[in-house]
């Protein structure tokens, strides 16, 4: 029987590392790990190929901080203007997936200094403050909605809050994963059980 897969969804440049410590206590607990690092050249197929990877998840777990990341050049018909980090999230959560959001304060490390998040591509770019205060703005007011909103968050200042955010995660993932098995092991008992329902179908014809 295959381990249950929990989806880990962060933005790679900012919170990469915090990630890697996630995914490791996603794994260390019988799930499998899985995530996206990098982004396609066509951002149509590459949208479909993440939700259907979502679609294969229990659940997602996201780490949110300052960085926006990659925004989806199309306004998104259901979700609005979204990077594709957080249409991961959005998208887990309407498809009604176990989903958790540990969002990291100013104190915690991070992967690339938060001066350097969110800044344009382009070096000729003329107004790159702007350009990022744009993005950080569309990223706090994803952050209020989804606070609004009550999923379950845990909020973590600094490292050590976020080591003990991991720790409440362990505890709540432990449960979930009891819970996943059992339903796995209904879903394949009840296969059996076709299967072996039509093997004697099948008997009975000949």
């Amino acid at each position: 029987m295959s381990h249950p897969s929990i989806f880990i969804s962060a933005v790679s440049t900012e919170l990469h590392t915090a990630r890697q410590f996630v995914a490791a206590t996603v794994h260390s607990l019988g799930f499998e790990p899985v995530w996206q690092e990098a982004i396609p050249n066509a951002p149509d197929e590459f949208r479909q190929m993440l939700q259907d990877k979502i679609d294969a998840c229990e659940g997602l777990v996201q780490i949110a901080g300052k960085a926006y990341g990659i925004g989806i050049t199309d306004v998104d018909s259901k979700f609005g203007p979204v990077s594709y980090t957080q249409l991961e999230f959005l998208y887990a959560h309407g498809q009604n997936k176990k989903t958790w959001l540990i969002i990291v304060g100013d104190e915690c490390q991070r992967d690339l200094p938060v001066a350097q998040l969110d800044l344009p591509s382009d070096p000729d770019y003329p107004d790159p403050l702007g350009y990022q205060a744009g993005l950080r703005q569309l990223q706090q007011d994803y952050l209020t909605r989804l606070k609004a909103e009550n999923p379950l968050c845990h909020i973590a200042n600094n490292d050590t809050e976020l080591q003990n955010a991991l720790l409440e995660l362990r505890e709540e993932l432990e449960e979930f994963r009891d819970i996943a098995e059992r339903e796995q092991k209904l879903r394949f008992a009840l296969i059996f059980a076709i299967f072996c329902s039509l093997i004697v179908l099948g008997i009975g014809f000949l």
